[in-house]
């Protein structure tokens, strides 16, 4: 290991407001509803990420660009208090991402997310410390593709590995596609791979995967489960039964950094898939992107011993 850092995150950090709703109806424009409960939380794939690398036990830092108030000062106490090594970028300009969210009874929601400074982040917002880690995981949310493509060089060139989980604006992209193998590990859901080899979300994900040059692929697919292909093979894997779903938010994020920090202590595919899967199931029980994040030890409970994984190709 190059230095204390065994993961940085690089991407978005967010201030998130949750309201419940007191009825389980659809959530409907131009309506008025009660709010049952308020929560404050926070969010952001980098940040989601990062959670969740440190309470599995990896020397964990991120990157990302806060706005100079009060939501990018509660960010990084919160980060901190968990052990994670924080490079903030001070945006004087734009205020710290906020998204507002409304759940009804079911779980469903309405999201509304103001990108603020997160969107600004450079090249040069990433100091020498980060990029003497030995991974990243990248979350480009709306970050640009130059800044990405960018970070990607200066990764390879140091001989970091990546793990990205790329937003819908790099999916199409032909300069984003011929890159794919300079990729350790690749998380996308299936209409995300479908996107990126031009096949219908309706086609066979072991199709998807194997024109998927990346080492490590994985595509998610809610309660269809997921799939996920190495040098060994292709698998797929089911779900855990949830208790309830109470909010879905960070769910992905909470999967793609847990099946990561398998792959970083050299567990096999299978152990990966089981773990993403339980930290998923934790995370859509509880309300808030964070708030079900497991931590190490609970991964050994009764509950998410026996799971359902079949090498499929």
């Amino acid at each position: 290991m190059k230095n204390n850092l065994e993961i940085v995150t690089i991407g978005t950090a967010s201030r998130d407001w949750t309201m419940v709703g007191s009825e389980d109806g659809p959530l409907t424009w131009g309506d008025k509803k009660e709010a049952e409960s308020v929560y404050e939380g926070l969010g952001g794939g980098a940040a989601n990420a990062a959670i969740t690398f440190a309470r599995f036990g990896l020397k964990t830092g991120i990157v990302a660009r806060l706005g100079k108030d009060e939501s990018g000062k509660k960010i990084i106490q919160n980060l901190k208090s968990e052990g994670i090594k924080v490079f903030p970028a001070w945006d004087v300009k734009h205020a710290t991402a906020l998204s507002a969210i409304a759940l009804n009874k079911a779980g469903e929601r309405l999201v509304f997310s103001h990108r603020g400074a997160s969107d600004n982040l450079t090249e040069k917002d990433v100091p020498t410390g980060a990029l003497a880690s030995d991974w990243w995981y990248v979350v480009p949310g709306r970050i640009t593709a130059p800044i990405i493509f960018k970070l990607m060089n200066t990764a390879l060139k140091k001989g970091i590995r990546l793990a990205i989980n790329p937003s819908k604006s790099f999916i199409h992209r032909a300069d984003f596609v011929r890159r794919l193998a300079d990729i350790s590990v690749l998380l996308v859901n299936r209409e995300e791979a479908g996107m990126l080899v031009n096949l219908p979300p309706a086609a066979d994900p072991i199709a998807m995967l194997r024109k998927i040059p990346s080492g490590v692929a994985v595509i998610t697919d809610g309660p269809r489960g997921s799939w996920a292909k190495d040098n060994s093979g292709i698998y797929h894997a089911g779900v855990f039964p949830e208790k309830k779903i109470a909010d879905r938010t960070g769910a992905g994020d909470s999967f793609g950094s847990a099946f990561v920090a398998s792959i970083i202590r050299n567990k096999p595919i299978t152990e990966a898939l089981r773990v993403a899967s339980a930290n998923a199931t934790s995370m859509v029980e509880t309300i808030g992107a964070q708030t079900g994040i497991l931590r190490s030890a609970q991964l050994r409970s009764p509950r998410f011993k026996d799971f359902v994984i079949k090498k499929v190709a």
